[in-house]
């Protein structure tokens, strides 16, 4: 008795197996904490995730240096991101360092989101 065997795609094994190629980048990303309790993200897609599902927080500097005005800016002066319309939530950006004389993030959380 010879027994021919087809072969038919297992559209359930696919997804699932797409479904945790797809989620793999994601569980490379790593979170970031420096002394002062501030969090920075390994990408910014992870970032941004956070800041869409409310769970970001807001960088608190730990720094006292008053603003630095420079040449050409009428007015400088300290707020909170979450005080501008449209980033109540928050937003990301690359963390730097210390340049031209304006403090930067903390060591710990430079380059990251």
């Amino acid at each position: 008795m010879d027994h021919k065997t087809t072969m038919r795609p297992n559209l359930a094994g696919s997804l699932v197996i797409a479904g945790t190629l797809l989620a793999a980048p994601a569980l490379q990303a790593r979170m970031f904490t420096d002394g002062q309790g501030n969090v920075g993200y390994s990408s910014a897609a992870e970032c941004d995730a956070a800041v869409h599902a409310g769970e970001a927080r807001f960088y608190r500097p730990f720094t006292e240096h008053p603003p630095l005005m420079r040449k050409g800016e009428d007015d400088v002066q300290v707020m909170r991101l979450g005080d501008i319309p449209g980033y109540e939530m928050g937003a990301c950006d690359q963390g730097v360092g210390r340049r031209f004389g304006r403090d930067g993030v903390s060591s710990a959380l430079v380059g990251k989101f």
